[in-house]
């Protein structure tokens, strides 16, 4: 009995997780020293949705945890990194779903997240490659190009403000 009715609220919603990014990796053009580097983490830091901000300037990425239960915004992530100076070159978000079905698409904060590679299973944990136009350079995305299998799947909700597409990590 149980089975049919998670069937049923699965078919109801379109198959769509509800989501929250735990953490994300923002790897970032032009960063050469401590000053540069410290200059983005003030501005990723000053996001009201990040918690804590990790500079590697051997990668170089800022490595990101988010705040519980916050909105989270991308496209305002990838302009304090501009703001800064700099520009992203990809950035790779955790998602921690809150329950484990699945599907090709999921919405948090009002934005549709679409997988535009292969299908896969969306779990907790899952590493995501955010192919956003401001998310990613062209340069990035064109190492990607031949893992980019479909668009935005009709099943995922119509509503939303913004649609991200996203290739599966693992």
């Amino acid at each position: 009995m149980w089975k049919y009715l998670v069937f049923f609220l699965l078919f109801l919603s379109g198959g769509q997780l509800q989501a929250q990014f735990t953490q994300a990796e923002v790897a970032v053009n032009g960063l050469t020293c401590s000053q540069c580097s410290r200059s983005v983490e003030m501005a990723l830091k000053r996001l009201d949705f990040i918690a804590k901000v990790e500079m590697d300037l051997q990668q170089p990425t800022a490595r990101i945890v988010f705040m519980k239960n916050k909105a989270i915004d991308f496209s305002k992530l990838a302009a304090a990194v501009r703001d800064a100076g700099f520009n992203v070159r990809s950035i790779k978000a955790r998602l921690d779903a809150h329950n484990n079905t699945a599907g090709n698409c999921f919405l948090d904060n009002k934005i549709i997240y679409f997988n535009a590679g292969d299908a896969g299973q969306l779990k907790p944990g899952a590493n995501l490659l955010l192919l956003g136009n401001d998310l990613i350079s062209k340069t990035e995305l064109e190492k990607y190009k031949k893992q980019i299998k479909q668009v935005r799947p009709l099943a995922c909700d119509q509503k939303a403000k913004k649609d991200i597409p996203f290739i599966l990590l693992n």
